[in-house]
Order: structure tokens, then C-alpha cells, then sequence
């Protein structure tokens, strides 16, 4: 081995050490050069925006409420006349109708007739009143070609005849016997219970069913003092009402609709459950959804927005929800954008 050759076994290891040491202090001086803390211009965020453009939202201003029903006292349906009940069509939840024949008493069919008032006698040619009118009326809503005024005469005894023959009831010939008519108060009604069954016995004047009462009226509990002005409906199962400017239904009309909906249904059956309604807009208005800190309030349902150059347009605050305040401009103009947070001096007027 040469003097050189061992020398270059000693050296090399050193040399390499020696670099690694001067690649580690290179990268340590360059970590440490302090950086520019500038990103490049492409880089940066853009500034955040001191204005909010506006954007229209249709609204029905829904509100759910409780609706309060009035039902009727529902009388009874009693028979004409004392017997063996040989026929019934009578359950509970049977609709009784004018002009049909729901029982037999030995054997004679008795008709049931809605009248304005119940027929108290027997009728026959050249009996006259309000009974014998409140008969006319009734048949001629049953489709016979009757005068809704005037004595009992033999067009009419014909046309009674006619409508107790059709429904299989019992009838006179000359007139009309009180002992073959089930008054009805009105032309339908809804089966309750009936206490006597086919086989029984039955006294003039029992009841053959007991009856549910008719919706006479219904109101929503309140009107939201919060809820935007204008012409309101209440919605019960998909039934659209109209409401009075007080909260009640406006068309009497449409109470035995609302009566047959599965919410009036329950309350009917169970009188302390409440009936729930949406209490809404009849027609959808705009509204404009803003950040709470763009508007300023003057009072619980006024205030103004600013729009970039600083001029204050008044407002009407429709409601809030899920962090958004709800406004609407009084007239035809409005901004084509608001300031997200106008300064505390600024002013609405």
C-alpha cells in the first residue's frame, strides 16, 4: 500500500461529512431568509364587498295557528209513530238523507224529509201555512214541479206521493199522514248511534238515531299581529277558506266542507284536541331577504336599508328566519342594492 493510497482512505469519509455539513448550513440560511409576506396579486383574495344586491323572494307569510270549531246541538231523530221496528238502515256513520226511507215500523216504510221546520200535523187539501210551505220547498228541491208557495192541493199531495213511492215509504192517497214522515233537520245528517235495533219496540216520539251536530261556524284562534297585511286564508287538509278581516270563514258555504275533513273529524270526535290551519297570504307577495345588519329598524315593523351612496329607502320588516330579515319597499322603486352594515349615524329620514 502507498503513503498516498492510505491518505485517501482517511480523507474521503471527511470529505463527505464535510459536504453534508455545508448542504445543511446552506438550507438552514435559506429557511431563515425572512420571506415576503406579500402573495402575488393572483393570489390574494379579493376585498370583501361593503353592498349586497338585491334579490326578490315570493312569499305567502304562512303562520300555523289553531282553528276553533262551533259545531250545532244535533236533535234527534224521532219516530212518528208507536210499532214493531221491522227495517233500519241506521249505523253510526250512516248519512241520512231527504227523500229516502231509512225504517220500517211493522212493515210500512217511513219516509225521512228535511223541512225548515218540523211538519207537526197531518195535511190535506185546503190545509195551508208555513208547514205546508216549508213542504213545498222541500220537494221542489227534490226535483217535483211544485209552486214553493201556496195550499195543499192535489198537485201537491201528488208530488209527495211521488217521492214516497220512489223511496219505498208508506203514503196517503188524498194526503199526508204525519205518522209516515221522520223529520230531518236538515237534508243530511250524520248517524251518531242508534238505540233501537231491528225486532224492537218502537214509541211515537223515540229516538231512532242520535245525530252529530252541523259546524255552524269557525274561526282561527288569533290573527298573528307579526303576519303581513292583505287578504288571508286558512288551509285545513288541502281546503282553502277565505277569511273576514276578524279570522272566521267567510263563506258559510263551505262549512260542511270543512266539516268532512279528517281534522275536523278528530277534533269533533275528541273536543280538547285542538284543529291546526295555515294561516297564510291568499295571494303570494315579494319580499327581499337581507342580513339583519342591513336594516334599520325604526320600530317593530318599520325601518329603512341604505343603498351605496348612503340614501335611505324606507321599508316595511316582513319577518325573520334562518339568519335573514325579510323586507318590503313601499313603492314601485326600489335599490339595486343595500349596504351590509350602514354605519350607527346613519339615519332613515
Amino acid at each position: 500500500m502507498t503513503r498516498f493510497g492510505g491518505l485517501r482512505r482517511v480523507l474521503t469519509p471527511a470529505l463527505i461529512l464535510a459536504a453534508v455539513l455545508i448542504v445543511s448550513v446552506a438550507v438552514t440560511t435559506l429557511w431563515l431568509v425572512p420571506q415576503s409576506q406579500t402573495p402575488p396579486e393572483a393570489l390574494r383574495p379579493a376585498p370583501a364587498s361593503s353592498t349586497l344586491p338585491l334579490t326578490a323572494e315570493s312569499t305567502t307569510d304562512d303562520h300555523s295557528v289553531a282553528l276553533i270549531l262551533t259545531w250545532a246541538e244535533a236533535p234527534a231523530v224521532v219516530s212518528p209513530t208507536t210499532g214493531l221496528l221491522t227495517a233500519s238502515a241506521c249505523a253510526p256513520g250512516v248519512v241520512l238523507t231527504s227523500g229516502t226511507t231509512p225504517w220500517a215500523v211493522d212493515g210500512a216504510g217511513l219516509l225521512a224529509l228535511h223541512t225548515s221546520a218540523p211538519l207537526w200535523r197531518d195535511l190535506a187539501v185546503g190545509s195551508q201555512g208555513a208547514d205546508v210551505d216549508a213542504l213545498r220547498q222541500e220537494l221542489a228541491r227534490l226535483g217535483q214541479p211544485v209552486e214553493l208557495s201556496g195550499p195543499f192541493d192535489w198537485s201537491l199531495a201528488e208530488a209527495y206521493r211521488a217521492v214516497a213511492q220512489t223511496a219505498g215509504a208508506a203514503f196517503s192517497a188524498t194526503g199526508l199522514s204525519r205518522a209516515n214522515l221522520v223529520w230531518l233537520p236538515d237534508p243530511e245528517v250524520v248517524v251518531s248511534a242508534c238505540p233501537i235495533l231491528v225486532g224492537g219496540t218502537v214509541q211515537a216520539g223515540a229516538t231512532l238515531a242520535e245525530t252529530a251536530g252541523q259546524l255552524a261556524a269557525a274561526r282561527i284562534s288569533q290573527t298573528d299581529a307579526g303576519a303581513l297585511p292583505g287578504p288571508r286564508v286558512a288551509v285545513v287538509d288541502e281546503l282553502v277558506l277565505p277569511l273576514t278581516e276578524t279570522g272566521e270563514v267567510a263563506d258559510s258555504a263551505q262549512l260542511p266542507a270543512l266539516a268532512a275533513t279528517a281534522t275536523a273529524a278528530a277534533q269533533r270526535a275528541d273536543p280538547s284536541r285542538s284543529a291546526a290551519a295555515v294561516y297564510r297570504l291568499a295571494e303570494p307577495v315579494t319580499v327581499y331577504p337581507l342580513p339583519p345588519a342591513a336594516v334599520k329598524a325604526v320600530g317593530q315593523t318599520d325601518g329603512c336599508v341604505l343603498d351605496p351612496a348612503g340614501t335611505a329607502w324606507p321599508v316595511e320588516i316582513a319577518g325573520s328566519g334562518l339568519g335573514r330579515t325579510f323586507v318590503r319597499f313601499p313603492g314601485a322603486d326600489i335599490p339595486t342594492a343595500v349596504q351590509l352594515a350602514p354605519t350607527a349615524e346613519a339615519a332613515c329620514s
